[in-house]
């Protein structure tokens, strides 16, 4: 496994993420967050990347309030960033815990179904009416945590930021999607966020989601 780093900023002149290798990024509870800054960054097939949000930031860029933080992840800087096909950066399911967030799933009168977290829109409803999670957020600071849906396992998605002042290549996968319920009486959390700066873009041939879980 690759390096952990969390608390501040990390500034290295390249970083590349073989097969079998991974690198967990953590957000510190700081409004100014961590980064990684880098010249090049590389993840090769079997490679991922896996940044985890912290919900407590409050994220007042994209809307939240110390009394209603939308949490954030880390963010990447780099000249370049290649994610080959078979790469990841992954923040599936690293945002708000299940039942949390601002848009967190709603339990019915009796507990027995629960809605969908949300986030950039509206989480679904129960199959007896009960609304989502409110939708929250913003799209030109789209840099909030999904939240989690109703049930004690779906998280919701995490945020992604890569800030590329050169050429930015994804052939593999960007993926901030919420974790799926293990019931169907139950939704899943809310995607997250993901927000592509690049002065170049080519080949975007992968796979970019932040879908929400069901």
């Amino acid at each position: 496994r690759g390096p952990n780093t969390t608390a501040g900023t990390l500034t290295m002149t390249s970083l590349t993420v073989n097969s079998g290798g991974t690198v967990n990024l953590y957000r510190d509870k700081s409004e100014a967050g961590d980064s990684i800054t880098m010249t090049t960054l590389t993840v090769n097939s079997g490679g991922i990347m896996n940044l985890y949000g912290n919900p407590a930031v409050v994220n007042a860029a994209a809307g939240g309030t110390a009394g209603t933080p939308y949490g954030a992840g880390p963010v990447i800087n780099s000249t370049t960033i290649t994610v080959a096909a078979g790469g990841s950066i992954n923040a599936d399911g690293k945002g708000f815990g299940a039942a949390s967030g601002p848009g967190k799933g709603i339990l019915n009168g009796t507990s027995t179904q629960g809605s969908g977290g949300g986030s950039g829109g509206n989480g679904g409803n129960t199959a007896d009416g009960t609304v989502g999670g409110s939708a929250y957020g913003s799209s030109i600071v789209p840099t909030a945590l999904g939240s989690g849906g109703a049930d004690g396992v779906g998280f919701g998605g995490g945020a992604i930021k890569l800030d590329v002042t050169g050429t930015l290549t994804v052939s593999g996968t960007l993926s901030a999607n919420g974790a799926n319920s293990t019931s169907t009486a139950f939704g899943g959390g809310a995607g997250g966020s993901i927000w592509l700066i690049a002065g170049t873009v080519d080949g975007i041939t992968g796979t970019i989601s932040a879908n929400g879980g069901t």
